[in-house]
């Protein structure tokens, strides 16, 4: 028997993006009932086709450029290629090639929801007042409309269920938890304590305050290592993170998605991880990937008070928690050097196997209605 192909597909979101490849793909190509083919933005690690697995990279394109608005024709000609049986669309850019396929191809079609686009253009400030109003707008009527022809939804987090009600029963929450690996039985701290902040390096994630707050310690502990690994699309910020010439800070940064592997080599190298989010509407129920992550490589997160997560690492004592905008240096270096992280707290729940079965089932469930 022949095994169903599955298209995973984005724009913007590299061909080995953590969910589509790490997470989705590698599951599904585990039962071996499916082939995968993944369609996206070139990745910086040439990955060679695999059993059950295809990778189709775009030409490398600039975001910005129109070049990027072209980049739909490319996909929809891939996918007539394939012809799959099921679409797994990760991005509001592709709902309507989807849906052109769907009755051009006759194939099934999944929207994995992996951002509230409208509360991300709404709250936060990437764009003038006018620009994202117009964009969050554009965008959640898009969804709202084209949605009623998909089959079934991806939900990334469990806020997302209340906040988009086109979803309605059709939907399955599968959390961005860790990769298994992660998981560490034994973890010591470091002769040179050493502090990450890791994924995407802008304002809003933290990034800035984050430095800052590096910085006005260092002074009083010479000792500590701060090491910076992530995707920078913002220019400004990259022009700043490189213009800061320290010996105890060591970065690993691109304008483009960085390898995961260099991601999760600073996580291991870690003894506390910063989760710096400026809280607003568009994340404070959310459940950032960074804090599985820390959690499960036994990293102690360094957390502000009044977001879904804090909550959770306050009752099971994974960090320590401060504020970032008014702290005491020695009062944080005191606590620090006492922190003993909760050997005891079950790590089981915060990997990718938790949510591994339940895709699958939707999956399978899908393709044969």
């Amino acid at each position: 028997m022949n095994p169903k192909r599955i298209a995973i597909i984005s724009i913007l979101k590299p061909v080995d993006d953590i969910r589509s490849y790490e997470k989705f793909t590698k599951t599904l190509a585990q039962t071996g009932d499916y082939l995968i083919d993944l369609i996206g933005y070139p990745s910086q690690t040439v990955h060679e086709d695999a059993d059950h697995i295809r990778f189709h990279s775009l030409s490398a394109f600039n975001p910005k450029s129109k070049e990027r608005f072209k980049q739909r024709k490319v996909i929809w000609n891939k996918l007539k290629e394939i012809k799959p049986d099921l679409i797994i669309c990760t991005t509001h850019e592709l709902l309507a090639t989807s849906i052109k396929a769907k009755f051009r191809l006759g194939c099934k079609i999944i929207y994995d929801i992996q951002e509230n686009y409208f509360y991300n253009l709404w709250y936060q400030n990437n764009y003038s007042t006018l620009v994202k109003t117009g964009l969050a707008i554009a965008v959640r009527l898009k969804e709202t409309v084209l949605c009623g022809y998909f089959d079934h939804f991806f939900l990334a987090e469990k806020s997302y269920a209340r906040e988009l009600l086109f979803t309605s029963k059709r939907s399955t929450i599968l959390e961005n938890k860790a990769l298994n690996h992660l998981l560490v039985e034994e973890k010591s701290l470091h002769s040179r304590p050493t502090f990450v902040f890791t994924g995407t390096l802008t304002e809003s994630n933290g990034i800035l305050r984050c430095l800052k707050f590096m910085k006005q310690i260092k002074a009083s502990a010479p000792n500590y290592r701060f090491r910076i690994a992530g995707h920078c699309p913002d220019k400004s910020i990259w022009n700043e993170l490189e213009s800061e010439q320290y010996s105890f800070i060591e970065k690993d940064i691109s304008i483009d998605p960085i390898p995961y592997d260099k991601i999760l080599e600073v996580i291991h190298s870690a003894d506390f991880g910063f989760i710096a989010y400026r809280l607003n509407p568009s994340n404070q129920y959310c459940m950032p990937t960074k804090v599985f992550e820390y959690v499960a490589a036994k990293v102690s997160c360094i957390y502000e008070s009044g977001a879904m997560w804090s909550q959770s690492l306050e009752k099971h004592r994974l960090g320590i928690k401060i504020d970032y905008d008014h702290f005491e240096i020695d009062d944080f270096l005191n606590t620090q050097t006492d922190y003993q992280i909760n050997e005891d707290f079950d790590r089981s729940h915060v990997v990718w196997d938790t949510e591994s079965t339940e895709m699958i089932k939707s999956v399978r469930r899908i393709l044969i209605s």
